[in-house]
């Protein structure tokens, strides 16, 4: 059933099979023996990186939680550039991610990702479908 799908992708469209995802969609996916293991690791180092941030010592709250947040009150940012790129690339992760979800017509498109993610997956399912089928 799945090598049927595979080849009729092929068949019909340029289709490449890119093997296993290493990274996706700011998602690292890393795979052993006892199953799969998935991280925003990178993608947050990455977001900490641009801000700069990256050789500053750790805080468990680096605020006052009860400090009510003012417009006029306190000083302003000598440099807020950072802080407006840091926000939008996660308000545009956001909308890439909800985007991508939202534009997927219908469920052939929802099995062609599922397929490019889980191939090893569903190639083993095929198999075990196939060791149980009489």
């Amino acid at each position: 059933m799945i090598s049927d799908f595979k080849s009729f992708l092929t068949n019909h469209f340029k289709f490449k099979d890119l093997g296993k995802p290493k990274y996706f969609l700011g998602i690292e996916i890393a795979r052993n023996e006892t199953g799969i293991f998935i991280s925003q690791h990178k993608y947050a180092l990455d977001l900490v990186t641009d801000a700069g941030l990256l050789g500053c010592k750790p805080a468990s709250t680096p605020m006052d939680s009860t400090m009510q947040l003012q417009m006029d009150a306190g000083d302003p940012l000598p440099d807020p550039t950072i802080y407006r790129r840091l926000i939008g690339r996660l308000v545009r992760k956001g909308s890439q991610i909800f985007e991508g979800y939202h534009r997927m017509p219908g469920h052939q498109k929802i099995h062609i990702w599922l397929l490019s993610i889980f191939g090893n997956f569903i190639n083993f399912m095929e198999v075990q479908e196939a060791a149980y089928s009489v």
